[in-house]
C-alpha cells in the first residue's frame, strides 16, 4: 500500500514539472500532453529525460565540489606566492 502511494505521487509530481518546464523554460508553442501510450518518443519522455540529465548534472557538479573543498591540497610554494593564496581563501 506504501509502495502504491509513493508510486502515486511520484507521478503526479512528474505530471506536474515536466508540462510545467515546457511552457515556461523551454518555451514550447503547444503544451505537452500527458497520456499513456507505451511509447518513449513522446515530448513528454524528451523533457523528462532532459530534467534527469539536468538534475544529475547538477548533483554531480555539487558532489565532485564539496568533495574537492573537503580535501587538503598542500601548498607547495613558499614566500609570497603561498601568502597571497592562503589570504585569498
Amino acid at each position: 500500500m506504501l509502495l502504491y502511494v509513493l508510486a502515486q505521487w511520484y507521478t503526479q509530481f512528474w505530471h506536474a514539472v515536466v508540462p510545467w518546464v515546457g511552457a515556461h523554460v523551454l518555451a514550447l508553442d503547444e503544451p505537452i500532453t500527458v497520456l499513456y501510450s507505451g511509447s518513449g518518443d513522446k515530448t513528454f519522455d524528451y523533457v523528462f529525460l532532459s530534467i534527469a540529465f539536468t538534475c544529475s548534472l547538477v548533483a554531480c557538479w555539487r558532489a565532485m565540489f564539496t568533495a574537492l573543498g573537503r580535501l587538503s591540497i598542500p601548498m607547495v610554494t613558499n614566500g609570497p606566492s603561498r601568502r597571497y593564496m592562503v589570504s585569498s581563501m
